[in-house]
């Protein structure tokens, strides 16, 4: 069974962000908010919104 974590593991800026978007809508379908900062640091994924 792979991990939420490695399930975002990408080489691809745009994938991932692709990737966090429909993770987003999909868990939290009222939150409006909008990804406009992912960083991938220290084997962690910072994901800020607005």
């Amino acid at each position: 069974m792979s991990s939420l974590k490695d399930e975002f593991i990408e080489d691809d800026a745009e994938k991932l962000i692709e990737k966090l978007i429909k993770h987003k809508r999909d868990k939290y379908p009222k939150d409006r908010r909008t990804i406009f900062l992912c960083e991938y640091k220290d084997g962690n994924i910072k994901v800020n919104s607005l």
